[in-house]
């Protein structure tokens, strides 16, 4: 059974559809209501909405990037908080990504697609198909399959020559983070934020954590745990002049 839920944030209204038999409704009441993803919860949050607004101001288009959007209830709460912001949200699941491109209808910035965040190439499939909805796992797979896209793909393609700005960047892909963050992951450094959920309380002795631990190490960057969040900031937040 499809539900509707109508939600507002000053003069932006949004209406998104859930199926009330799934966990989508609890994932709504926890997106909008205890609002995991609100700057507000941050020290340095005044400074993250003054780096949105300068970008603004300076002509740039800010770039949030929504890795496992699921029904695309996170990236409907994105562009509500930040209309002006061009909202990437990628999932790899077809029933989810059906609702996702339905939920995005009404706001032209949120741009859905069909694929599985990956740092390479390789076709994935559902691990777990049994589950529910929220909880889609993906594992690499030599079958048809679905499509990865990395970091870098997405980058090119919102580029800062089309006057992309990257802001925030959001991975929740139950566990895929320890393929994500494989290797190089420069790409970390271009956003001011990025917010990540870890699965090692989900997948035990996978070590699932590790690359993502590894990646992170190095980068002059805050880390704050929140809820079931890693809020990861920039140590500075310069907007390039366009």
């Amino acid at each position: 059974m499809i539900e509707s839920r109508t939600i507002s944030h000053g003069a932006q209204t949004l209406t998104v559809a859930l199926r009330a038999d799934k966990y989508e409704v609890q994932l709504y009441d926890q997106i909008f209501g205890q609002q995991p993803f609100s700057l507000s919860r941050l020290k340095r949050g005044p400074q993250l909405q003054r780096f949105y607004e300068q970008a603004l101001a300076q002509g740039w288009k800010p770039l949030i990037v929504d890795l496992g959007a699921n029904i695309g209830l996170s990236a409907a709460y994105f562009s509500l908080m930040w209309p002006e912001a061009t909202v990437v949200a990628v999932e790899p699941e077809s029933s989810n990504f059906e609702m996702l491109q339905a939920n995005a209808r009404q706001r032209d910035q949120i741009v859905a697609l069909h694929r599985a965040a990956s740092s390479r190439h390789e076709r994935v499939e559902i691990a777990n198909p049994e589950t529910d909805p929220v909880g889609f796992r993906t594992r690499a797979c030599e079958c048809s399959g679905i499509d990865t896209v990395t970091m870098p793909e997405l980058l090119e393609r919102f580029s800062w020559r089309d006057g992309y700005l990257p802001f925030i960047l959001k991975v929740d892909i139950e566990g895929y983070e320890s393929t994500l963050f494989e290797g190089r992951c420069d790409w970390i450094d271009e956003f001011a934020l990025m917010i990540t959920e870890l699965h090692d309380w989900a997948l035990p002795t996978q070590g699932t954590s590790r690359n993502f631990l590894r990646a992170v190490a190095d980068r002059d960057r805050d880390f704050v745990y929140i809820g079931e969040n890693v809020f990861s900031i920039a140590h500075r937040l310069n907007v390039p002049v366009r």
